[in-house]
């Protein structure tokens, strides 16, 4: 008997892979840690770290600002190694702090992420209100 085999493709569940790997931080202060690293990996030789409390829709809320000299991203680094998972800039360089492409999903447990970049040739700012409700209801997190 011949017969043909029937190809079958993997998939992956993007939304519950986001959320298995947000639970793999559990310090909140792993936020300052990865900016850092991030700050280093794009070859920043100054970084501002900023805490404050702001009141934002009535309610008191920590904020943090991060403001670095570095490289900065192009649309499609912010697109695919900010926001994207598993896309890395850094995996086969090993003099680089990142390589896996999960670090900044921690970020998703905001309320509100903005990223401005810029590097020597354009700028671009990219936000987000309520990541993983976001993430929830399967809303693109896109580039403004």
């Amino acid at each position: 008997m011949n017969q043909q085999w029937e190809g079958v493709a993997p998939q992956v569940n993007a939304e519950a892979e986001f959320l298995e790997i947000l639970n793999d931080f559990g310090n909140p202060l792993e936020i300052v840690r990865e900016a850092i690293s991030n700050s280093i990996d794009a070859s920043a030789t100054e970084l501002r770290i900023k805490f404050s409390v702001e009141e934002i829709e009535g309610n008191k809320r920590s904020v943090i600002s991060f403001i670095d000299n570095g490289d900065g991203m192009s649309r499609e680094v912010l697109a695919s190694a900010f926001w994207g998972l598993g896309h890395s800039t850094s995996r086969d360089q090993p003099n680089k702090i990142g390589e896996k492409g999960h670090g900044t999903k921690i970020f998703l447990r905001s309320e509100l992420v903005t990223v401005r970049t810029q590097t020597t040739t354009s700028t671009f700012e990219s936000m987000c209100e309520r990541p993983l409700s976001a993430l929830a209801k399967s809303r693109c997190i896109g580039l403004n």
